[in-house]
């Protein structure tokens, strides 16, 4: 991401079975572009730039609820 906002996390659960076949085959493929109407969304699996205090929060197992 670019600019000074800070990324956002969204931890999939077991309930999330779409989204987690959707991100399987996104890395297999390593990129795949969506549309969506008249809008196209690239969704690309690399490595991810993290902040030492999201480090942490994953460490400790993710946000608690």
């Amino acid at each position: 991401m670019s600019g000074s906002s800070p990324e956002e996390f969204l931890i999939l659960t077991e309930n999330d079975q779409e989204l987690n076949r959707f991100f399987d085959r996104v890395r297999v493929a390593g990129k795949i572009v969506v549309k969506a109407g008249e809008h196209e969304f690239v969704v690309e699996h690399r490595p991810a730039t993290i902040t030492g205090e999201a480090r942490r929060l994953l460490a400790r197992g993710g946000p608690e609820d």
